[in-house]
């Protein structure tokens, strides 16, 4: 008897990577461009808190995913659920990504994402 493992992921985020190029005077510009648009899970994990006036811890987020090409270099944006309704709208940065193993193959990534401050 076969055992399937089907985890329905209900909400959407796009995956952003970085490029580089050099403008006419030969100075790199860095620019985010939009990857892919991956199924997700979501948990908010952390609320902002302000100190004086400023915020000292932003928000942050676990996100599940079985899309696990997913590294620290990239930037997690417009979370939203499978009517469109968007949940986050600032970027996230991947801060850590754990890959779940189940029998010899990576089954599904968890990622700790956290909002940027501008």
């Amino acid at each position: 008897m076969m055992r399937r493992n089907f985890t329905p992921y209900m909400f959407y985020a796009d995956v952003y990577k970085e490029e580089s190029f050099f403008d006419e005077s030969g100075q790199e510009v860095k620019t985010w461009v939009k990857d892919r648009t991956i199924k997700v899970h979501y948990m908010p994990s952390r609320g902002e808190e302000r100190l004086v006036g400023r915020i000292q811890n932003p928000r942050s987020y676990l996100i599940w995913t079985d899309d696990i090409a997913i590294t620290h270099d990239d930037q997690i944006r417009d979370l939203r659920d499978s009517a469109g309704n968007i949940i986050e709208a600032n970027p996230m940065n991947v801060i850590s990504v754990k890959l779940f193993p189940r029998l010899g193959k990576v089954r599904h990534a968890e990622l700790n994402c956290q909002v940027v401050l501008s």
